[in-house]
């Protein structure tokens, strides 16, 4: 009798087996094993429609298999060996044992940087993209909203931007005091904006060109001084910078964005000390003693500022067994934006101190430099008196040689008259001999109590320089320490208690 085909239609047929085993315990462990107690099974009983009835025993099978696999992965590399195949497709293509790093699929700031969807982090442009997000820059607890404002601005923007709104509240303008402020002690202070150096030799590097440089105008010297600096000038002992400043003092860089503080040292340090050994070569041509008392005294200040800082230095000499070597000696240091704002008079400060104390001593050291030069003006008489006395004596020489020669008798009537003339002449020659030699012993004179005058004011310059040296020195301490208590003291008012409630 043949079994029904419907009744044989949800059997199931047996697994495979390795060993003998009865058929009823297969099928029931099989059984027990893929289709669990409802009671235990977390998903609820589920409808079953004429789709799933019309599935083979096999695919029945299949699915139920497939279904443990899932859920009990282990067991199934347990029975089989095999992992099961949805473990190697949730892996990674690169999780092949090697030690390469997972990429994250949100792109890099690098990445971002070069298609130009981001833009770099030393812009203003960054900033502004922070702040669209939320993120702010400014300072709420600053009372003085004015200069941060103007700072924050500033500071945004180009180079060329930083120099117009900074740099006059770090370093003001000599010009503008004199006109302004009728500061009249400025009248002779040129102010040279980017300015080449054109006319004097280099230190290695490159041709200075400072942002803001401040030196001494033509209507400083009197027309005998310039006259002395004109035939002493060359190409390595310069004193005009450009084509209207004599000897710099005081120089300014400014940087902003990618070039920063740093390199406006750099070019600071370059440009200082070929103004240095500009001052050291006009006194070494009076003499290697004059040269050697500047030795370790500050003849140029320079400041260097970006965008956030400023930093102050004095340029110095040392000449040693007549190499001379040039330095720099650290002031001051400050944040723009520091203690909210508290030190932005600093550098300003500081400036007008350069302007009303050490200009009129650097002043003072050029003209006494410039009087030990020799005037071209008198070389010049000299030489022409020479030339005078050569030309007599030569003149005289050649009448005698003619009043020896023998003449023809009938020129003799002529000759006579001629006598006469070199007579006259000689006698000339004779009275212009004379005076020319009272003149060239009056130089003398005067040059010889020049030389002593001069020796006389070098050594009372020099006991004044050493004083004025002295003087300047402690001025820069007392500056120096007055910056420190006054930090010190904003220290101590932020700590206290009463400034923190």
């Amino acid at each position: 009798m043949q079994d029904n085909p419907r009744k044989r239609k949800h059997s199931l047929p047996s697994p495979p087996s390795s060993g003998p085993s009865p058929r009823g315990r297969t099928r029931r462990r099989i059984a027990d094993e893929y289709n669990p107690d409802p009671a235990q099974s977390p998903e609820p009983l589920r409808k079953r429609y004429r789709g799933d009835l019309e599935r083979s025993p096999r695919e029945e099978l299949n699915c139920c298999a497939q279904g443990a696999e899932e859920a009990e992965p282990i067991q199934h590399w347990v029975r089989s060996g095999k992992w099961p195949k949805h473990i190697g497709e949730m892996t990674d293509p690169e999780s092949d044992g090697s030690n390469k790093r997972r990429r994250s699929s949100t792109p890099s700031y690098s990445s971002r940087r070069r298609n130009g969807s981001a833009p770099p982090a030393h812009t203003a442009a960054y900033e502004e993209e922070l702040q669209r997000h939320g993120i702010m820059f400014d300072d709420l607890n600053t009372k003085d909203l004015t200069y941060i404002r103007l700072f924050q601005r500033a500071s945004k923007c180009s180079e060329e931007r930083v120099r117009r709104d900074l740099t006059p509240h770090i370093v003001p303008s000599a010009e503008l005091l004199y006109v302004v402020d009728r500061e009249t002690i400025l009248a002779n202070v040129r102010e040279e904006m980017s300015g080449d150096w054109t006319k004097c030799s280099l230190l290695g590097g490159t041709q200075p060109r400072p942002d803001y440089a401040y030196g001494l105008s033509s209507a400083t010297f009197t027309e005998e001084e310039r006259a002395k600096l004109e035939n002493y000038t060359n190409i390595n002992n310069p004193t005009k910078f450009t084509d209207f400043m004599y000897f710099p003092f005081l120089l300014c860089e400014a940087k902003c964005g990618r070039r920063n503080i740093n390199d406006a040292d750099r070019q600071n340090v370059h440009s200082a000390s070929i103004a240095v050994n500009a001052i050291i070569q006009l006194c070494r041509a009076a003499g290697e003693d004059h040269a050697q008392i500047l030795s370790g005294q500050i003849l140029v200040f320079s400041i260097s500022h970006d965008n956030e800082r400023v930093k102050i230095y004095g340029h110095f000499p040392l000449i040693r067994d007549g190499r001379t070597t040039f330095h720099r000696y650290y002031v001051h240091n400050y944040s723009l934006d520091g203690h909210y704002g508290r030190d932005r008079d600093t550098g300003s400060n500081f400036t007008r101190a350069v302007y009303r104390d050490f200009y009129p001593s650097h002043l003072k050291r050029l003209q006494q430099a410039v009087a030990r030069l020799s005037d071209p003006r008198t070389t010049s008489v000299v030489s022409d008196v020479s030339v005078d006395e050569g030309e007599a004596r030569a003149s005289e020489q050649s009448s005698q040689e003619r009043d020896s020669s023998p003449r023809p008798s009938f020129r003799r009537a002529k000759s006579q008259g001629s006598q006469g003339e070199l007579t006259l002449m000689k006698q000339q020659m004779a009275k212009l001999e004379q005076m020319h030699k009272a003149q060239l012993e009056q130089q003398k004179e005067e040059s010889r109590k020049q030389m002593e005058q001069q020796r006389e004011d070098s050594q009372k310059q020099m006991q004044q320089q050493r004083e004025e040296s002295q003087k300047q020195m402690a001025l820069l301490e007392r500056l120096l320490n007055r910056e420190q208590g006054s930090q010190k003291d904003g220290a101590r008012f932020r700590e206290s208690p009463s400034s923190r409630s």
